[in-house]
């Protein structure tokens, strides 16, 4: 027997077939489970993309009809560590951040920096009281190379109402860095190098 029946609820039903000449079957019970939610398309940061500020970094994606529990959000430093199909998010241990957000809700923010001049994978999936739907085919980009300072030559300058030589040492420098000195108390001054390389800046009167 084949027929098409609106099983338009989730849970418990029954099901029973009586014959033409008044016999009847005794009823058998099957669940119905709630259709699976489809996968979101991820929007932001754009796959493939480089340069992206490791401090600032939102997500986003598309809304997935029936997602009444919002969604999980996985970002990883390795494609092969996030899950896919049936996975639940708990799969992922090795993601850098295994996030939720409420129901409506289609963005998200790293509740800390990400790391610099590093590649990120990430997916999303819609959920609902029952568990998760289809993971979204997973995305990547890479954040930017920042500078870094990690130490100053003198360390101790002295105080002098005349400008003094001074030499930043560390990582990252670009030719036309500017540097910014900033007392705890009072304005910034913006100073331009009289020299930059890869690993110092000095900066002299």
């Amino acid at each position: 027997i084949q027929v098409s029946p609106t099983l338009n609820q989730t849970g418990a039903w029954a099901v029973d077939v009586k014959n033409p000449d008044g016999g009847v079957a005794v009823p058998l019970g099957f669940t119905v489970a709630a259709a699976a939610l489809s996968a979101p398309t991820l929007l932001t940061p754009v796959n493939g993309s480089t340069g992206i500020i490791p401090t600032s970094t939102p997500f986003s994606w598309t809304a997935v009809t029936g997602a009444t529990s919002g969604y999980n959000i996985l970002v990883a430093t390795s494609s092969s560590g996030l899950p896919q199909g049936a996975a639940t998010a708990s799969a992922c241990t090795s993601c850098v951040f295994n996030s939720s957000t409420s129901s409506g809700v289609t963005s998200w923010s790293p509740p800390t920096p990400l790391s610099s001049g590093t590649t990120y994978f990430w997916e999303v999936q819609g959920k609902t009281s029952s568990g998760g739907g289809a993971w979204s085919v997973p995305s990547s980009f890479t954040t930017l190379t920042l500078p870094v300072i990690n130490s100053i030559t003198p360390p101790t300058p002295t105080m002098n109402s005349s400008a003094q030589p001074v030499t930043l040492n560390g990582t990252g420098f670009q030719n036309g860095a500017q540097v910014l000195f900033q007392p705890t108390v009072g304005s910034a001054s913006w100073v331009t190098p009289s020299s930059v390389s890869a690993t110092a800046i000095h900066v002299s009167p």
